[in-house]
């Protein structure tokens, strides 16, 4: 009797589940107004880029045939903030027996020439900006990879903003990658993914990840700060016109800095090897390159 109760039990269970279909939603909204985007997702992964002259957004894949579970659009302004577009991948209730089922991706093309702010808050998915040419850029995934290129925002104050461009790419546990991007100031930061920035040109560049390697290669910075626990530090620089500072607990850094410019430098490794072909000088940029137990690597090219 108790075995014939719990069998009916779960076949309700299992029959409640809700199915999955596919979908196809597609909005568009007037530039008008508009001085910021703001987008929400959950499973999605988002993908930005920039072309015509009105917001073009699309969510796709597949998700709950229930409306009641069913990922939708929502794409409204800002009651607080009416200058402010918000697109949500948005759902009434949210049933975790089939979410890893879903698979869900948010297109939004932003209009040419819109310069101004767009931030990125997503759950597990992944975010990619391709071409997005804004003055403040900030996305964020907790579990997702990031992806950023091909963003170059002139170095000049827009108006209503009372400081210089900046970028900021956050990651939980995915992967970060900055490539090709212009701005007064980039941020790049995981927890365990690796961080990756090529052929930056800011005014300062900022990395942090506790477990994850961070490769930076081919950037021309004002100042650089790269600081991580356990992560392996390769650093191959383009320009540096400001002062640095590498810190690790137990990773190994390797730095690779253009010849012809003076470096003062400070590598300390508790129990690591350091290694230069720079000579002492009290005179130049400061450099400070410090670890407990990895190796330190300086070489000039």
């Amino acid at each position: 009797m108790i075995i014939a109760i719990l069998a009916g039990v779960a076949g309700l269970y299992f029959w409640s589940i809700p199915t999955l279909s596919d979908f196809d939603e597609i909005m568009t909204i007037e530039r008008a107004g508009v001085e910021s985007l703001w987008i929400e997702a959950y499973l999605s992964d988002v993908n930005i880029t920039a072309g015509g002259d009105v917001f073009s957004v699309r969510l796709y894949g597949r998700s709950f045939s229930d409306e009641q579970y069913r990922a939708r659009l929502a794409i409204a302004r800002d009651t607080a903030s009416p200058s402010r577009l918000i697109i949500r991948e948005h759902r009434d209730a949210y049933d975790s027996r089939r979410s890893g089922d879903e698979r869900l991706t948010l297109d939004i093309t932003i209009p040419e020439g819109f310069n101004t702010s767009v931030t990125v808050d997503n759950t597990s998915g992944n975010i990619s900006a391709d071409g997005v040419s804004v003055h403040t850029w900030i996305y964020t995934s907790l579990s997702g990879d990031i992806e950023v290129k091909n963003s170059h925002f002139a170095q000049s104050r827009v108006p209503g903003f009372a400081t210089y461009g900046q970028g900021s790419a956050n990651s939980g546990t995915g992967n970060a990658t900055v490539d090709n991007v212009m701005n007064d100031g980039v941020t790049i930061v995981s927890s365990s993914g690796k961080i990756s920035a090529t052929a930056c040109k800011t005014g300062n560049l900022r990395a942090e990840s506790i477990t994850g390697a961070i490769d930076i290669l081919g950037a021309d910075t004002g100042g650089l700060s790269v600081s991580t626990t356990s992560g392996a530090v390769n650093i191959d620089m383009a320009a540096l016109t400001a002062e640095a500072r590498l810190d690790s607990m137990s990773g190994r850094i390797s730095l690779s800095l253009p010849s012809g410019r003076a470096f003062r430098f400070e590598a300390s490794s508790a129990s690591g090897a350091v290694q230069t072909d720079y000579p002492h000088t009290e005179d130049g940029l400061p450099v400070v390159v410090a670890t407990i137990t990895g190796d330190i690597s300086i070489r000039s090219k």
